[in-house]
């Protein structure tokens, strides 16, 4: 549990940040932009290269890529 002190300076600390979810950014009222934990996670990621992943899934259901393209933009 958190004493009571401390939630307030918790409070007292953060409160003050504004979260824009259109843009998915968070600034305080000085305009300091901060980073999600989203985007600081992201970093730590490996890059994903699609276009090989989907070559393979074509080849392993014996369709082209570009029907394997249609399926997954119909799924979305």
């Amino acid at each position: 549990m958190i004493k009571p002190d401390v939630h307030i300076e918790l409070w007292n600390a953060f409160n003050d940040i504004n979260f824009n979810e259109p843009d998915h950014k968070y600034t305080d009222s000085l305009g300091t932009n901060y980073q999600s934990a989203t985007g600081w996670i992201k970093q730590f990621e490996p890059d994903t290269d699609w276009d090989v992943i989907k070559e393979k899934k074509a080849a392993k259901e014996g369709v082209s890529v570009d029907a394997l393209t249609e399926q997954w933009a119909k799924k979305r």
